[in-house]
């Protein structure tokens, strides 16, 4: 059919007017992750149990708000207290991890990597302090949460090279276990955030996910301050010990 044909121009103004309100649903969400960066800033502080256990908590909180978000009739403390409460159904970080991979709202990918977690936060917890990630088996666990930091610090360097301040951040040959750790691990979030965020909103208007990001100028307000909050939480991770902390990051 050609693409001057009546039909195809009415399909393809359907379909770009799906994907128009969907952008617009993402960018009315009520969700907010300008906590991220703090977190992470602390987290660099912390020893590697409470890295792992503060992470997990925030990371289960943000899950569930995010889920909660879709659901109705939780007005009340005892309709919430139903489903998420200590005998609820999504009482646990794997019931509502499960939730929402079979509602669609997560990858495969996303929900491996959740499980691999879950599966850290669990040897942490029961050796508290006596875990650490340099661990044989929690460092095969964090290969399958690998998001690539070394390329992510090629990535990075590049964005800053024409910039005086290029030498606050780490050099890949200084990429410890712990900070590598950190990387993937804010990059598990940021990936989380943008399924729960994205997919649903994408299933309700039938349009791929992938057409409510795009290119970062174009993408909605919602998925710009999750990527810049993605940003200051990485530069707060591979930011070099002694060097003064850019002003864009600390804001």
């Amino acid at each position: 059919m050609s693409k001057n044909s009546p039909v195809q121009r009415v399909a393809d103004a359907l379909f770009k007017e799906a994907i128009a309100r969907a952008r617009r649903e993402v960018d009315a969400l009520q969700f907010d992750v300008s906590d991220m960066p703090d977190v992470f800033h602390r987290l660099t502080r912390e020893s590697e149990t409470a890295q792992v256990l503060v992470f997990g908590s925030y990371l289960e909180d943000r899950i569930s708000s995010l889920i909660k978000v879709r659901m109705r009739h939780l007005e009340s403390k005892n309709a919430e207290s139903a489903l998420f409460g200590p005998t609820g159904p999504l009482a646990t970080f794997g019931g509502r991890t499960l939730l929402a991979y079979h509602l669609g709202w997560l990858s495969a990918d996303t929900k491996q990597k959740l499980d691999c977690f879950r599966k850290i936060r669990n040897e942490f917890a029961h050796r508290a302090f006596k875990a650490s990630f340099s661990d044989q088996p929690i460092q095969s666990l964090f290969k399958k949460i690998e998001y690539n930091p070394e390329r992510m610090l090629d990535v990075i360097s590049e964005a800053l090279e024409d910039l005086d301040d290029r030498h606050i951040i780490i050099a890949n040959e200084e990429l410890t276990t712990e900070k590598r750790s950190l990387c993937n691990l804010a990059y598990l979030a940021e990936h989380v955030f943008r399924d729960l965020i994205t997919r649903p909103i994408a299933i309700a208007n039938r349009v791929p996910d992938f057409t409510l990001v795009g290119e970062y100028d174009d993408a909605p307000k919602l998925i710009q301050d999750l990527y810049r909050n993605l940003a200051r939480s990485l530069m707060f991770i591979i930011h070099r010990k002694g060097s003064e902390v850019l002003p864009d990051v600390a804001t």
